[in-house]
């Protein structure tokens, strides 16, 4: 199956590959990827990092600051680093996903989305199709999976999706599915293959040019992994992890920022709250609000707070998301929203080549520095406000001292 691409930036038809990323921090897996990236679509591809702000899709406030992590990014083998900005950085993989891929699409520029599937062997990598414009029948069996799993589940009238509700809903759709289609039929339950769903339905839902290309995703490297060596300061291990550019940025700033950052102030958030202003906030519905409300009088931090709303119905990560998402007070009809705007971070001299022909194409705003968000339009401008207020946040609880207004995009000159 050749790949359409949506257009040609450069004469001899130079691909823009796409990667919808955290990098919280910056690991091996996520340098690999890169090399595979290029060792699929060849060297002269171009690759843009869509990658979270300050705050991630875990819940939780991002390891290092954006620039910091972007800029690792380039040093890495990105080129081009825009921000998937608060909130949607922080939300569900279906909203996450979701508005990766409408950025991605947005931009105008981009031919290929890039993402690891836990359900695409290693061996079957490059394949037959490395160098080439095809799908390798391994690539093109991914995708046709995915899609037919997509199919399946609105055939039953179940949610294409249903991680997004938690692990309950999730084990009673997988029983359901696979009484009607067999043991062996393809289900996504891990991380990767969820958001490999997600992508793939999210660039179909608007009809996306953009070709979803699933890699093997490079087993024993994980960011969990990384900030837990990071967390114990334990140097020696996490330099086995994360390559050199990756590890001078957790020496330099010694410990990885967490939600436990926010101290008092997130509890005592909740303690003074009506629990049912919250409950109208993203995720925080269901009783969850409340639940938050009455964990706070015996909280000391954060993960006190997370502990002691605990229930067997709620995912870990559910109930940080809602946190933040009532900290912020951000509402479902924000999250489903595509992102109105989206603010360059980082970029080298083949990133800066295609930021120009990005904002001739590009269907959204791509703000250089934050100050100049004030000429964007007024939707986009609230929203931007929006975000910088979490960021603010963000740098007040890392003891930071930059003002995120006066922040500027990492721009990289020369080979790297």
């Amino acid at each position: 199956m050749a790949l359409q691409f949506s257009w040609q930036i450069y004469k001899k038809h130079m691909i823009v590959a796409a990667i919808i990323c955290e990098y919280n921090p910056f690991h091996n897996g996520h340098l690999r990827q890169l090399e595979m990236v290029r060792q699929r679509l060849g060297d002269d591809a171009t690759i843009v990092g869509i990658m979270s702000g300050n705050y991630v899709q875990r819940g939780e406030l991002a390891s290092a600051p954006k620039y910091r992590r972007a800029e690792v990014a380039i040093r890495c083998g990105c080129d081009l680093v825009l921000e998937l900005p608060h909130p949607w950085s922080c939300s569900s993989a279906e909203f996450f996903a979701r508005a990766g891929v409408r950025i991605a699409d947005a931009l105008g520029v981009v031919d290929v989305l890039c993402f690891g599937s836990e359900s695409l062997p290693e061996s079957a990598f490059p394949g037959t199709a490395a160098g080439t414009l095809d799908y390798s029948p391994e690539e093109e069996a991914a995708v046709v999976r995915v899609r037919e799993y997509l199919c399946r589940m609105r055939a039953l009238k179940l949610p294409a999706l249903p991680q997004r509700d938690g692990s309950s809903k999730l084990r009673a759709a997988e029983t359901i599915y696979k009484e009607k289609y067999g043991e062996v039929a393809f289900f996504p339950t891990r991380p990767n293959d969820i958001l490999a769903a997600e992508y793939i339905d999210a660039l179909d839902s608007i009809g996306s040019k953009i070709l979803p290309l699933p890699m093997p995703r490079i087993k024993g490297l994980s960011a969990t992994a990384s900030r837990a060596a990071w967390e114990r300061g334990d140097f020696e291990l996490l330099s086995q992890l994360v390559p050199s550019q990756s590890l001078e940025l957790c020496r330099r700033q010694g410990a990885p920022v967490s939600s436990e950052n926010l101290g008092i102030a997130l509890p005592m958030h909740f303690l003074l709250s009506d629990p049912a202003q919250l409950a109208r906030c993203c995720d925080a519905d269901g009783g969850l609000a409340e639940r938050l409300c009455k964990a706070a009088k015996r909280s000391a931090g954060p993960s006190e707070l997370y502990a002691n709303t605990a229930a067997k119905h709620l995912t870990a990560a559910k109930i940080r998301r809602a946190a933040l998402f009532c900290l912020f007070g951000v509402t479902y009809d924000e999250v489903s929203a595509p992102p109105p705007y989206t603010l360059l971070l980082a970029a080298n001299p083949r990133g800066t080549k295609l930021l120009r022909a990005i904002k001739k194409r590009s269907r959204i705003p791509v703000v250089t520095k934050p100050a100049d968000y004030r000429l964007l339009p007024e939707e986009a401008a609230r929203a931007f406000e929006r975000s910088l207020r979490a960021d603010e946040v963000y740098m007040l609880a890392t003891g930071e001292r930059e003002n995120p207004i006066k922040m500027s995009p990492v721009i990289l000159q020369g080979n790297i």
